[in-house]
């Protein structure tokens, strides 16, 4: 299985990818850019990326690449992603009243802030 084709691919990572994973990811694009979660200034390794996708525009973004910390926009989207955290959250408990007895540190569960045990 291949990627289509497209003019500019953003790829998330949840951890570390390695070049050759990225490399096959980015198959079909004209500029990639990477996001990695956890990675708050940016460190995945440029030049190995850029060793098996030569020519190809690369950009790298992470949490602090497009806001300022101090800003009210980045108080904001805390709370924004906290507000969307709740409800999907809210939304699985509800959906799986069988939850509280197959995880240990259900105390709480049910309450907000959430708990564990």
């Amino acid at each position: 299985m291949q990627p289509e084709s497209c003019k500019s691919r953003l790829i998330v990572m949840d951890g570390k990818l390695s070049p050759a994973a990225i490399k096959s990811l980015a198959l079909g694009a004209e500029k990639i850019t990477l996001l990695q979660y956890g990675d708050l200034y940016g460190k995945i390794d440029l030049e190995a990326v850029q060793a098996v996708l030569p020519g190809l525009q690369i950009e790298i973004e992470h949490g602090r690449s497009r806001i300022d910390r101090f800003q009210q926009q980045y108080f904001d989207i805390h709370r924004k992603t906290l507000e969307a955290a709740e409800t999907l959250i809210d939304g699985f408990i509800k959906g799986t009243p069988w939850i509280e007895t197959l995880v240990p540190w259900h105390t709480g569960l049910r309450q907000r802030p959430y708990t564990r045990g």
